[in-house]
């Protein structure tokens, strides 16, 4: 197979409530993992999440590095932070190295996302940037460096 072959899987793409949506897809020639997430989600939401993230990191190897697009994600209630908390912590036991957030730009949203990392006590590093571009322009430092 050619080095210049992308084959992307997608892993869920689901609409859990009319107000929030998220997808996740994997590219395992690169070892990373790409989710998106828009709209207000509820803990009901975060558990599809985190089966369908689960799912895509048993499809990669240790070491994987997860980019999640959280531009669209709008803040969310006490019982979702509890879930995202889960998540975040069995994240890192799947094996992630490290997530590069796609961070919104509203205060409120920001906030929110932070104290779920800072109270999950994360195992891996996070990195924030504002948009795609920069996100992939980590990743192929992230890759010219590994060998």
């Amino acid at each position: 197979m050619g080095g210049t072959s992308r084959r992307q899987l997608e892993m869920g793409s689901r609409e859990a409530m009319a107000s929030f949506t998220f997808d996740v897809r994997i590219e395992p020639e690169r070892n990373v993992m790409y989710m998106t997430q828009s709209g207000r989600p509820s803990a009901g939401d975060f558990e599809q999440v985190h089966q369908e993230v689960m799912a895509a990191a048993d499809r990669l190897k240790r070491g994987f590095i997860l980019v999640n697009d959280q531009r669209r994600l709008e803040p969310f209630d006490e019982g979702a932070m509890v879930v995202a908390k889960g998540l975040i912590a069995d994240i890192g036991r799947a094996g992630v190295s490290k997530v590069i957030r796609i961070v919104p730009s509203d205060l409120v949203s920001m906030t929110k996302i932070l104290r779920a990392l800072v109270t999950a006590d994360s195992p891996y590093p996070t990195i924030r940037v504002s948009s795609s571009k920069q996100a992939e322009e980590i990743l192929a430092g992230e890759r010219s460096t590994d060998g």
